[in-house]
């Protein structure tokens, strides 16, 4: 789906209401986890629990951001999440909402929308795109709680 025909509201409600964040400690080594969010299905590493969980973040606010930026629905809808089996540990590892996540678009990446906005909407069968400050500052305030377990 293209968002070209859509406003900024319609890629914003597309989002997940909370992301799920799957944790594991493969064959239990003390300096490797993984990170995994299910609802993008995108996995990380890091030597804690923690930094597996900033570079997790990072890769969620990243592939939202460019997402929005290519304007790019089906990336955030249902055919990005996980397989099954991730889904079935995920639950039966209780989970619990702690945290949120934000997306925070950067000053550059405004920037990007204006030069986006500027050339685009010269096609007359889609409307043009929204208003880059009203994007920017749309991204800006979407704030997704986390709910998180460990497998």
């Amino acid at each position: 789906m293209n968002l070209r025909k859509h406003n900024v509201d319609d890629f914003i409600k597309a989002l997940p209401s909370h992301v799920c964040y799957l944790y594991s400690n493969p064959a239990k080594e003390p300096t490797r986890w993984l990170a995994h969010c299910l609802d993008f299905n995108l996995m990380v590493s890091g030597a804690t629990k923690d930094d597996a969980e900033a570079r997790l973040d990072t890769l969620v606010r990243e592939y939202v951001v460019r997402s929005f930026l290519n304007w790019n629905l089906a990336a955030i809808s249902a055919n990005a999440k996980a397989p099954g089996h991730y889904w079935l540990r995920f639950i039966a590892s209780a989970p619990v909402f702690k945290g949120t996540f934000r997306v925070n678009v950067t000053d550059e990446e405004s920037k990007l929308l204006c030069r986006q906005a500027a050339t685009d909407g010269s096609d007359t069968n889609t409307s043009p795109r929204p208003s880059t400050s009203t994007s920017a500052e749309a991204l800006r305030r979407v704030t997704i709680p986390k709910l998180k377990a460990a497998a």
